[in-house]
């Protein structure tokens, strides 16, 4: 799913693709992963981002990582598209208070199979 999103990020005129966060990948370069992608490098967490190159972060990762990715975004004010697996009511309701400068949607992610 992450490998498809960046993909689709890229090959919109309209957005720009400035950043892409994997543990598993961290130092690599987007292009080697994803290929025919702007080259970016692959950063390991979301504090190695410079809030001030994103409008906008797409979490497509589970429950506890989407959690801290929410606070970051909340924290440097950025809105934040979330497609996470174990994204709980009680997760929702306490990231809802943090939300005061920028925007969360939290969009259901499911596989049927």
């Amino acid at each position: 799913m992450g490998r498809a999103a960046v993909a689709a990020v890229d090959a919109d005129p309209d957005l720009r693709l400035v950043a892409v966060v994997s543990r598993n990948h961290h130092g690599s370069m987007v292009a080697d992963l994803v290929p025919g992608v702007e080259d970016v490098v692959v950063a390991g967490t979301v504090e190695h981002l410079d809030p001030a190159e994103i409008d906008c972060l797409l979490d497509l990762t589970v429950g506890d990582s989407a959690s801290d990715h929410m606070r970051w975004a909340a924290s440097a004010g950025l809105d934040i598209v979330v497609g996470a697996s174990g994204v709980g009511d009680d997760m929702v309701a306490s990231m809802a208070e943090l939300f005061d400068r920028s925007r969360c949607l939290i969009v259901s992610n499911f596989a049927i199979g």
